[in-house]
């Protein structure tokens, strides 16, 4: 998909041929632009779709039960990831998969640090840290 490869002057094409209906479409396992565009961290192509697609796009999910966020934390895209928390806040922080799964259980799985921290803070979770040992 277009928005995946961040061809941004064809995801603004897109939009303005389709307007929402296109940003709306999915492929044959329910993922949309924004989950291409999440995946490989496009964030000017997410951002433009998110405006437009708002809250509904955002917290569409794949064949799987996967958000767009767990596509970009499982990849350990920070920017992509604190972006997706802005724009769809805690709703979308704690979404599951069909396995239970959220997109902390993800990064957390793959190493990816500090899109595990970004997730934490984007709950709200205290995570309490013992002092180091003298």
């Amino acid at each position: 998909m277009t928005a995946g490869y961040g061809l941004v002057d064809s995801v603004q094409q897109m939009i303005k041929a389709g307007g929402k209906l296109l940003l709306f479409a999915t492929d044959k396992k329910r993922r949309s632009a924004l989950h291409f565009a999440s995946l490989h961290d496009r964030v000017e192509v997410a951002r433009m779709l998110i405006e437009v697609g708002g809250k509904k796009l955002l917290l569409m999910t794949d064949c799987g039960g996967e958000s767009v966020l767990h596509f970009a934390a499982g990849e350990g895209h920070v920017e992509s990831v604190r972006q997706l928390i802005e724009a769809g806040g805690m709703e979308l922080v704690l979404l599951r998969n069909m396995g239970g799964q959220t997109a902390l259980h993800y990064a957390a799985r793959e190493g990816h640090e500090a899109a595990a921290r970004m997730l934490i803070k984007g709950a709200g979770v205290c995570v309490f840290r013992p002092p180091p040992n003298p």
